[in-house]
């Protein structure tokens, strides 16, 4: 018998979406300051779901564009 894959709770965290007022309101979640979070999504428009993958992914370029 094959035992679970352990893989199922990190694609269900990967597959969680969220608008970019949630994403900002869940900011101290990814390690950031709320105006972090809003810069990062500047462009994305209010309605859109973002995975929270992206939200990081837009988070560090955010971040790293700053100290240049």
């Amino acid at each position: 018998m094959r035992k679970p894959v352990k893989h199922a709770e990190n694609l269900q965290a990967a597959a969680f979406t969220a608008t970019k007022q949630e994403w900002i309101e869940r900011a101290a979640a990814l390690a950031a300051e709320r105006f972090e979070v809003a810069g990062a999504l500047y462009h994305e428009p209010a309605t859109a779901q973002l995975s929270e993958t992206a939200v990081k992914d837009k988070l560090k370029i955010y971040k790293e564009g700053a100290n240049k």
